[in-house]
């Protein structure tokens, strides 16, 4: 799975995991913040992967009480839930982090950026399935919808163009070192009919903010 390395974050499209999944026409945003595709399939919007998995927070600790656990509980189109417990390889990780993790990158020519970034794979392997999800102004707890996913299948293949949609419900939003929870809902595709629904809960390491040049 392929990150955008330090500073070449300006289109904030990173990696992400797996399984050919159905396919979608059209996708556009539907009431309720549900995803409807033109053949009339309406995709749940819900950030809680529907075996019922949860994050555990134990053992996590903040910026002064030793590391943070990271991991990430995902659902591919209706696959199996996988555990994510890696960074990604060629993202930016300051502090050289092994865990899924989450950091601000902000900044660039006025009016700037601000964007909170999400990444977890399988292993740190170039390639690994996994997924970065980059929320534009996500700045604290709340839904958010616009900004970049993307996902990376068990074959090296990343899925997410401009317009795929996702929801990203923040629930807690941590200093450097502390964690970043909640979870997220996207379809991602290659700009045809050709889709895949992914869905997680998240429970990622904030490392230190990354800015734009």
């Amino acid at each position: 799975m392929i990150c955008p390395p330090s500073l070449a974050f300006a289109s904030l499209a990173l990696l992400l995991v797996s399984a050919c999944g159905g396919t979608v026409d059209t996708t556009s945003a539907g009431s309720g913040g549900a995803t409807t595709t033109s053949t009339g399939t309406t995709v749940s919007t819900g950030t809680t992967i529907s075996t019922g998995t949860k994050m555990s927070t134990s053992g996590t600790s903040g910026a002064g009480g030793g590391p943070c656990v990271g991991s990430v509980d995902m659902q591919v189109d209706s696959g199996a839930v996988q555990h994510l417990t890696a960074d990604c390889a060629n993202t930016w990780n300051p502090n050289m982090s092994t865990q899924p993790a989450g950091y601000v990158f902000s900044g660039g020519p006025s009016p700037g950026i601000e964007n909170l970034v999400l990444v977890g794979c399988v292993s740190g392997a170039p390639k690994s399935d996994g997924f970065s999800l980059s929320a534009s102004n996500a700045m604290g707890p709340g839904v958010y919808i616009k900004g970049a996913p993307q996902y990376t299948d068990p074959g090296g293949v990343t899925w997410g163009v401009n317009g795929d949609s996702f929801k990203l419900t923040v629930d807690t939003f941590g200093a450097v070192g502390e964690p970043i929870t909640g979870g997220f809902f996207m379809v991602v595709s290659h700009g045809g009919n050709a889709a895949h629904t992914v869905k997680a809960n998240f429970h990622v390491c904030r490392v230190p903010d990354a800015l734009a040049p």
